[in-house]
């Protein structure tokens, strides 16, 4: 889970946690918020307590809400959608608890059992109020089939029944908690399992987090979902398929967040019942070193290096296909022998076979590559002459894709592959004006390199023998001294990349808001945080994929979660409409306007 939901979290409300049934399907919660402590070790909690952090938060909060309830003329209108805003705030920023605990599939109905439960704390008395005056208008404006007041225990509740057969909804406050059940029966055992204890499933999940403190945790039941889809599906031979790819081996998926030390956490946990078979084989290989990294330079922004013998995977899935019923074994192997016939190969052996097992991608800004534009792949060839039929190949499939012919003079079309030679190597490009790349690919006598540019394939040709690897960082060469086999790893120089960005951003933000509606934060840009407040707390990220004793491991760390802002930063940059700022489109060339004060504080119900 990333902000706003937990970040910096607040202490946690034991009760949610005895909230959560027996047995589920799907169960997620997320911690409250609490205001960001700027002497916190932790690097994000400090980031959002900076002064301009804060202040262009809160002014992202006030145009969200003018943004939903413009332009709304009618005053009843105009109170309901603002108080869907503070519920959806009130969602947001406080610890809540979602679950499906049943769900039956019948003819395409849909028939989920869960609830909701949202820890209202100190804000139980504003919240209150704020729903029961405006709880009937708001289903009401849902159109749905009925609403009706009940008593139960002495409290106030409302049953909701929606339309096209969907389950009814019971919602309403007990004590300090705002809950919303879903299907027959579900409020009572809510209400039930108040004073019991954390079930042992969730418990469990709780440890493998183990985090200081704790901002979310998902859990699937991947076992139940599994029988529920084949039990509904009517079809007999879902079953065997699943347990042909090795899709029936992991009984739950489990993923939790939290923050620890400078770092946001993510830890994902996927077990796997007996020896790894299907799309699971690749996990089965032998784990990574430090020698696979040697590829990857040091100065990358953006890295991945991945242990995955593709060739291994698709020999377990054609020997477990021989042993399953004709007609399974034709929706697999139909497929590729209708590839083998358009490629002119034998994919099950000579499309993989001739390549390692080492895969690596990089984008270097030392090779010429900013943010996305110089990322590049490579991977071992194995058996060179094997790979030569195969590379002829895939040539063909190409061209016929783009096409052309391979011709340097472009002779074959609007689109078409050109070639060069260069350092003894034959290198391939594809001109494409349309997304500003040109795809290109080369093939030496050890590695296939593929590349969005020709000149990022030039500069791995031509790369010193002598040039630092990825794994000369001290907190990548870190990662091998874990007794669990590293499948994968991941780096992100978050500092570099968002320096490297953030003069784009500027310069794509003016018309990208104001192209969105947003001409308010166009027309002031001042509340944007300068690079320093933001870039301070930013430290690079990892990511590892390991195999451990109960299956396989996938976690994260780094200033934000997922690897932080890479992917809005990445949007924005990339966003083609920043172009029309430098056209100087009229409508972008307004008068500033003046900037609302803030409201007073203490203002509005606190949520």
């Amino acid at each position: 889970m990333g902000v706003p939901l937990g970040i910096p979290p607040a202490p946690d409300d034991a009760v949610l946690a005895r909230l959560a049934p027996e047995e589920c399907i799907f169960y997620t919660t997320w911690a409250g918020m609490c205001p960001a402590d700027a002497k916190s070790k932790n690097q994000a909690e400090q980031m959002l307590a900076e002064p301009e952090v804060r202040r262009f938060i809160d002014h992202l909060e006030k145009l969200g809400r003018r943004a939903v309830t413009q332009g709304n003329e009618d005053q009843q209108a105009l109170a309901l959608t603002q108080s869907t805003y503070d519920t959806l705030s009130l969602c947001l920023r406080h610890q809540t608890t979602l679950y499906v605990s049943d769900l039956k599939i019948n003819n395409h109905k849909v028939s989920p059992r869960g609830g909701m439960i949202i820890s209202l704390g100190a804000d139980t008395a504003a919240a209150s109020k704020l729903f029961h005056e405006n709880v009937r208008s708001f289903f009401l404006n849902l159109n749905v089939e009925s609403l009706e007041t009940v008593t139960i225990d002495g409290a106030r509740w409302y049953r909701v029944r929606p339309r096209a057969d969907a389950p009814v909804i019971l919602v309403g406050i007990k004590g300090a908690y705002l809950i919303a059940a879903v299907g027959e029966g579900s409020l009572e055992a809510i209400v039930a399992r108040m004073d019991k204890p954390v079930p042992s499933w969730l418990a469990n999940a709780r440890a493998l987090g183990n985090f200081d403190r704790q901002t979310g945790l998902s859990y699937i039941n991947l076992q139940r979902l599994r029988e529920t889809l084949i039990s509904s599906s009517g079809d007999t031979r879902m079953k065997a398929r699943l347990e042909l790819l090795g899709l029936t081996q992991s009984p739950w998926l489990v993923s939790a967040s939290g923050l620890v030390g400078e770092d946001v956490v993510t830890r994902s946990v996927l077990p796997i019942e007996g020896s790894p078979r299907g799309l699971l084989r690749w996990v089965a290989t032998s784990p990574l070193k430090p020698d696979d990294l040697a590829l990857i330079p040091v100065s990358s922004t953006l890295a991945l290096a991945a242990r995955v013998d593709v060739q291994k995977t698709i020999d377990e899935l054609l020997a477990a296909t021989e042993k399953a019923p004709p007609e399974i074994k034709a929706e697999l192997l139909d497929p590729i022998k209708e590839l083998g016939q358009t490629m002119g190969i034998d994919p099950k052996h000579d499309l993989f076979g001739p390549l390692g097992n080492t895969w690596s991608f990089y984008n270097s800004p030392a090779d010429g590559g900013l943010v996305l534009t110089g990322l590049t792949g490579v991977v071992s060839i194995g058996d060179r002459t094997q790979f030569s039929k195969s590379y002829a190949a895939i040539l063909r499939v190409v061209r016929r894709a783009v096409g052309g012919a391979a011709d340097p003079f472009g002779r074959g079309g609007q689109q078409f592959i050109r070639r060069f030679r260069f350092e003894g190597n034959e290198v391939h490009y594809v001109p494409n004006s349309e997304i500003g790349f040109a795809p290109a690919w080369c093939a030496t006598d050890r590695e296939l390199v593929v590349a969005m540019s020709p000149q990022n394939v030039k500069a791995y040709l031509t790369r010193q023998a002598d040039r630092k690897s990825l794994a000369a960082l001290p907190e990548i060469a870190s990662l091998f001294a874990s007794g669990d086999d590293l499948l994968a790893v991941g780096y992100l120089d978050a500092p570099k990349l968002f320096e490297a960005v953030y003069p784009m951003l500027m310069l794509a933000a003016p018309t990208f808001l104001g192209t969105n509606g947003l001409d308010e934060v166009r027309r002031d840009l001042s509340m944007v945080p300068s690079l320093p407040s933001v870039c301070r707390h930013l430290r690079p990220g990892i990511a590892t994929l390991r195999r451990t004793k109960l299956g396989l491991e996938m976690s994260s760390r780094g200033s934000m979660p997922g690897f932080g802002l890479v992917g809005p930063v990445m949007f924005l940059a990339w966003d083609s409409e920043w172009l029309n700022l430098v056209f100087g489109e009229a409508e972008n060339n307004g008068p500033p306007l003046p900037v609302m004060r803030p409201a007073a504080p203490g203002a509005g119900p606190g949520f």
